[in-house]
């Protein structure tokens, strides 16, 4: 097969290289070439032992035929020959076109005609959105995407995949632009784009700065955590079954939505601990060092700290508590068992705790 598309490959330089008006070299060779491919190819793909090696030669052959359509772009004077690969294209597609890469390049010719289409419908498409009061910075997005497709050295470049995606995408665009019935246009244009994963970064980019006005106006209004529930339950919502993406290199849109979702409640859990530092830093105790530390080896005794090792609930203990005197005990201080320092306080720590057992037992009789 290999062997058969360099021989066209050959042919084809060998038009290009001639002047328009002295046009001397045969067509009929090309379109011999041409079906000799498809059935060298068609042995190929008999004698294959796998799928993998299928795929694997059916791309190889999709990226030279690629190239040497591409050498015909821009040449008028050579449509039969580019008519002849154009149609082998076609049907090298149709018999092997599950096989090819989705981020196979498209031949020139191909992404003319892909330009083409979408100038000709976006236009409409768009000014029928926007009718339907879907906010404007969405819709700039959407045409500014489309267009960053068809710019040389633009990411992302234009894909095989791209062939059916972006007629797909379109098409369910327009089914919307022209329902004519009343209903939250913005909340179902934004469902779309998410489960045909548009995961063009400008768009989402505007989604989060709306999301983030909305989560300004809920602080102010101290309903932050209604607008998570509100969010996430919106993002259960979208589905995303769909094999096909504007970047096929991006992790999907919807997956970009939920990495927003968990920032926002990671902040809202920080500004909720910070909140509840500033209002209650710590426990004030009406004790001294040494009975704190008292209490604190009895309810260790007790076995009421979920910690095993008595030196780590030290640690979390001593960082909520002062005593009486603002005094901050370091854990190690209070992890600390001196029995002849601590022995003058007994008294008073067996007082409290039989007046909290008195308190107990006359309340629960």
């Amino acid at each position: 097969m290999m062997s058969t598309l360099s021989i066209l490959q050959e042919a084809v330089d060998q038009h290009v290289s001639v002047e328009a008006t002295h046009l001397s070299v045969a067509a009929e060779s090309v379109d011999t070439l041409c079906n000799q491919v498809l059935s060298d190819m068609s042995a190929v793909y008999r004698q294959c032992a796998s799928l993998d090696m299928a795929a694997q030669d059916a791309n190889q052959c999709y990226v030279f035929l690629t190239r040497i359509i591409d050498k015909l772009w821009g040449k008028p004077h050579l449509l039969q020959v580019s008519g002849a690969l154009h149609d082998l294209l076609c049907k090298f597609e149709h018999r092997y076109g599950h096989y090819i890469k989705s981020c196979s390049t498209l031949p020139l010719y191909q992404q003319q005609v892909l330009h083409d289409e979408v100038a000709r419908r976006l236009p409409d498409l768009i000014d029928k959105l926007h009718k339907k009061s879907i906010p404007h910075i969405y819709l700039d997005e959407l045409d500014y995407a489309m267009k960053s497709l068809f710019h040389p050295g633009k990411i992302p470049e234009l894909h095989y995949s791209h062939r059916t995606y972006l007629p797909r995408f379109l098409g369910a665009l327009e089914a919307m632009a022209d329902d004519e019935r009343s209903k939250p246009w913005t909340d179902r244009f934004i469902t779309l784009l998410v489960n045909l994963n548009f995961n063009y970064m400008g768009f989402y980019n505007r989604w989060e700065s709306k999301q983030n006005e909305q989560f300004d106006a809920a602080n102010l209004q101290g309903t932050v955590h209604e607008g998570l529930i509100r969010l996430e339950s919106e993002l259960k919502q979208y589905g995303n079954a769909n094999q096909l993406a504007y970047h096929l290199d991006h992790k999907p849109l919807l997956e970009h939505m939920w990495d927003y979702l968990q920032m926002q409640k990671k902040r809202v859990k920080h500004a909720d601990g910070n909140e509840m530092q500033r209002l209650y830093p710590f426990i004030p105790l009406r004790l001294n060092g040494h009975q704190s530390k008292l209490f604190f080896h009895a309810f260790c005794a007790a076995d009421l700290f979920p910690i095993t090792r008595k030196e780590d609930s030290a640690k979390a203990v001593a960082t909520n508590i002062r005593t009486e005197s603002g005094t901050a005990l370091t854990f190690q201080s209070l992890n600390r068992y001196d029995r002849d320092k601590l022995a003058p306080h007994a008294p008073f720590v067996i007082r409290k705790l039989k007046e909290m057992t008195l308190f107990l037992e006359d309340d629960f009789k």
